[in-house]
């Protein structure tokens, strides 16, 4: 009778602590799925982190090829200014040479008329 009530005894104890270890086991696995739920969360933060660094990486390139690709069209624009320039010197004394043949044909008409009006009054 003591040995039963001592089985009954160690019985009630381990039953106690089978209970606990499973509620622990449940504890340890709601643990499990919460750690892998973080994980996933920070794989996915660190995965955009990630994505939004190439971004400011690719960014910054292209910023660079845009600043060096706007300092060669600076450059074409001011070769483009100085070619308009010598074109407009260009024009400028071709103009003036025009004017000078003008006048040079003005004045030749002028020596023809008088002396077409020479020769008509002998």
């Amino acid at each position: 009778e003591e040995l039963d009530a001592r089985l009954q005894e160690l019985s009630k104890d381990f039953l106690a602590q089978k209970e606990y270890a499973a509620s622990q086991r449940l504890s340890v696995e709601d643990l499990r799925s919460r750690t892998q739920e973080a994980k996933q969360r920070h794989t996915g933060l660190l995965c955009s982190w990630d994505e939004a660094l190439q971004a400011e990486n690719s960014s910054e390139t292209q910023l660079r090829h845009l600043g060096s690709r706007l300092r060669e069209a600076q450059k074409s624009i001011e070769s483009e200014r100085g070619s308009r320039g010598a074109l407009r010197e260009a024009v400028r004394a071709l103009s003036a040479s025009l004017v000078e043949l003008d006048a040079h044909l003005a004045l030749m008409d002028e020596k023809e008329a008088l002396d077409a009006c020479t020769i008509a009054t002998e």
